[in-house]
């Protein structure tokens, strides 16, 4: 079973769906039925919230694009991250992007449910937010799979989040494809992001890393055991044999903040090697990012394009949802 499928072990994931009550029309006697909620568990613990898919209020752009995936338009999202490649797709979806901070404009939104992932800087307001509406903060460590779950149970679109899964999986397996046409199959990626004078190599436990893995990429050894967050620093003196691969990507903001691994004078990949500076979405964790992903390594291995920027973003969030409204 591939890493990217959406577990249906409930327990596995911390996540356990309880149906408290039917939905649906009045009773005999003319008495509306009970809405229905789910019991989950998110960072903070267990929280009981009312599934709904309107009046939806994220409170970060992660939390914000998971709805949109799941065709749920939030009632407004705050720019928590400021992150500039998710807020012109939200923003092009109709969505008010506010900004972050104080608890009134939530308050006047009048939200039916508020969403936001496990950041600290969220779940410590839990208390005030309680205040306002029912409130869960799915933990962003775990796998965009299991995020993708969690927010599909809250909004009542479980179908439409095993669409997204699937449509993912099915990417895969088609670039997988590809992959191995090209003869790379068990050949070795690195992947490394240049910081100013420093490097990090992020592992397999990341989604970059999963992705690679899945399509049959193999990783040095240091990049294996790439630290309880993903990544691990490496010396400039171990970037030459860091990067003595048949893949090598340089994870490069799009801004060229980052600049690029190959500015680097030690690092020299074979003549036969694919290379590619890639931007932000590779260090996220959503459907859309595991969509960009697989679209660069394609572009640089079979077609010799440039992979994605910040500039292509609404083409690739447009090129998404078309395929998960076709499996839908």
């Amino acid at each position: 079973m591939m890493n990217l499928r959406l577990h249906r072990a409930v327990a596995a994931l911390a996540a356990s769906v309880l149906l408290l009550a039917g939905c649906g029309g009045g009773d005999d006697d003319g008495e509306e039925a009970e809405a229905v909620e789910i019991t989950l568990t998110d960072v903070t613990g267990e929280v009981t919230l009312p599934v709904t898919d309107s009046g939806v209020y994220a409170l970060d752009e992660f939390a914000g694009i998971a709805l949109l995936t799941l065709d749920v338009q939030p009632a407004v999202v705050e720019a928590f991250f400021q992150d500039m490649t998710l807020g012109p797709i939200i923003e092009s979806e109709g969505v008010t992007l506010a900004a972050a901070g104080g608890l009134e404009p939530i308050a006047a939104a009048e939200p039916e449910l508020i969403l936001g992932i496990g950041h600290p800087n969220l779940t410590e307001l839990k208390e005030q937010h309680v205040g306002i509406a029912p409130v869960a903060y799915p933990d962003f460590t775990l796998p965009w799979t299991d995020q993708t779950e969690q927010f599909a149970a809250a909004v009542g679109r479980s179908d439409r989040g095993e669409a997204v899964v699937a449509v993912i999986e099915e990417r895969l397996e088609e670039v997988k494809a590809k992959v191995a046409e090209a003869g790379l199959d068990g050949a070795r990626a690195s992947l490394i992001q240049p910081f100013g004078n420093e490097y990090y190599a992020y592992g397999p436990t990341t989604l970059a890393g999963t992705v690679l893995a899945d399509l049959g990429f193999t990783r040095s050894e240091i990049q294996s055991g790439a630290g309880d967050f993903g990544f691990i620093q490496v010396s400039e003196e171990l970037l030459g044999d860091e990067t003595d691969a048949e893949l090598v990507i340089s994870l490069s903001a799009d801004d060229g903040a980052f600049g690029s691994l190959f500015n680097s004078p030690v690092v020299n990949p074979g003549d036969d090697a694919f290379t590619g500076d890639v931007g932000d979405a590779w260090v996220s964790n959503t459907a859309l990012s595991a969509w960009i992903i697989l679209n660069d390594i394609e572009a640089i291995i079979v077609t010799g394009e440039d992979p994605a920027t910040s500039a292509d973003v609404l083409d690739q969030w447009s090129s998404l949802k078309e395929r998960i409204d076709a499996a839908s």
